[in-house]
Order: C-alpha cells, then sequence, then structure tokens
C-alpha cells in the first residue's frame, strides 16, 4: 500500500520536538532535556547544529556504574560518537530495516552536510502505519 512510499520526513520530529543539547552542556541539564522530550535520547550539536554525537538512557547507565559524578560533568565526555542516522528522503521502511538490525528506537535524521534535521522515533512509524 501507499504506507510503503510514506518518507522519513513526513513522519520525523522537527523543531522544538528535537532532542538537543549544546556542546558543552553540562550532565545534569542534558537529563533535564531527554526528560523533556521522551525520546530516551538527545542530541549533542556543535554551534552550527551539526551533529557530534547521542546521549542515550544507555549511556547514562554506563555513566552511573562507572561511578562518575554527573551534577559536575558535561555531555562531550560521556556521549556516544556511534549513532544511527539516516536521510529524510529515505523511505520510511528503510527506517524500520535500520532500526530492527541496529536494535536502536530512535533514528537521528541528518543532510548531506552532517547538521540536524529531525529524530525519528520507532512510536511514529507505528502511528503512521509503516510497521
Amino acid at each position: 500500500g501507499r504506507q510503503l512510499l510514506i518518507k522519513v520526513k513526513h513522519v520525523m520530529r522537527t523543531g522544538n520536538d528535537i532532542p538537543i543539547v549544546k556542546m558543552g552542556t553540562p550532565l545534569a541539564n542534558t537529563l533535564v532535556e531527554m526528560s523533556k522530550k521522551g525520546f530516551g535520547l538527545t542530541t549533542i550539536v556543535d554551534e552550527s547544529n551539526k551533529i557530534k554525537g547521542v546521549f542515550t538512557d544507555g549511556d547514562l547507565r554506563r555513566t552511573i556504574d562507572n561511578g562518575k559524578d554527573i551534577q559536575s560533568m558535561l555531555v562531550d565526555e560521556v556521549m556516544s560518537l556511534n549513532y544511527k542516522s539516516i536521510s529524510s528522503n529515505s523511505l520510511a521502511a528503510e527506517a524500520v530495516h535500520l532500526m530492527q538490525n541496529s536494535n536502536v528506537y530512535a533514528l537521528v535524521v541528518g543532510d548531506d552536510r552532517g547538521h540536524i534535521e529531525g529524530i525519528l522515533k520507532m512510536h511514529d512509524l507505528l502511528e503512521a502505519n509503516v510497521i
């Protein structure tokens, strides 16, 4: 059906819905952003909105398990440089495939220069009947 032709840009979250913090943000503030947006992760960008990494619930658990002081740390020190991303022009079905193969529930949507355009949640794909 038509669902197979839906592109990522039609179902991704954009603007204020994107969990996003700048490099140099204290970890405590990063956690506030994560809680507010409810994705289980946040993206980290530089001054020109280029994606530098992500910080996930899993990264938070590892940080705490390693005995780090989350009050005094910056997100840069503990963010993941590895994250899964997809183009906004990709088919949503490709996003599903990537999520399943990578075992992730959210994808960063970036343009070809590495700037953030949106974020895509498994839940959004379910709601759009792509899955």
